[in-house]
């Protein structure tokens, strides 16, 4: 998440941008039947979206290199770069523990019985494990770190604060049922993403049964 903020605290829409956007929408020729202000506003959308779309991506091909950059200065360039952005899949949990660095934790217990697990090693700093079956999901991530490593950053209508274990989590959904923990020990920092939600007490169940927390 700190990557992604240090990128985005550079993205801005100048002021030559700004105005170049608002000729193009002044000096565009409005007819038909719908009125005037609802096409202005239609591109007003239009235009915006088009240079906030642009803006990221000259950010993003101008600074990521330098955001994800490893601090050892003796590796060649082409192999920071390749470990740098490189996302890998692998079959088992060993081979992920070494892609990244440490001993990735294994929910062994889940609400469903998984038909597939996925092990996935992200910029070898983060580890997800991807569990699913023909209707469900459960995505586990864990990093070193005290940062939000979820990747979902969505408002969810309800978020509560609970305890597992000697962890306090945060729970986020909404009418009572959690689809999302975040939590971490200081360490290390953890997510799980259900595709069905939880209460709070299945979820402090599901946690502490698996030694999460």
């Amino acid at each position: 998440m700190g990557r992604y903020n240090e990128i985005m605290d550079r993205v801005r829409v100048s002021d030559e941008m700004r105005e170049r956007i608002l000729y193009n929408i002044d000096h565009t020729e409005l007819s038909g039947s719908r009125t005037r202000s609802g096409k202005i506003l239609k591109l007003i959308r239009k235009y915006y979206c088009v240079a906030a779309c642009l803006a990221v991506l000259l950010a993003v091909s101008i600074f990521m290199p330098g955001v994800l950059r490893r601090s050892t200065e003796t590796e060649p360039a082409e192999e920071m770069v390749a470990s740098g952005f490189s996302i890998e899949e692998f079959s088992t949990k060993e081979e992920l523990d070494a892609a990244v660095g440490f001993s990735v934790r294994e929910i062994k217990q889940l609400p469903f019985t998984p038909e597939n697990t996925v092990y996935i090693s992200y910029f070898g700093d983060m580890a997800e494990i991807s569990y699913t079956d023909a209707s469900h999901t459960a995505d586990f991530r864990m990093a070193a770190g005290n940062e939000d490593i979820s990747g979902d950053y969505s408002e969810y209508p309800d978020v509560r604060e609970a305890i597992a274990g000697s962890s306090g989590i945060t729970l986020k959904g909404g009418s009572g049922l959690y689809v999302l923990a975040i939590w971490t020990n200081g360490d290390y920092s953890y997510s799980l993403q259900l595709s069905e939600g939880l209460t709070e007490s299945g979820w402090v169940e599901l946690l502490t049964e698996n030694g999460l927390c």
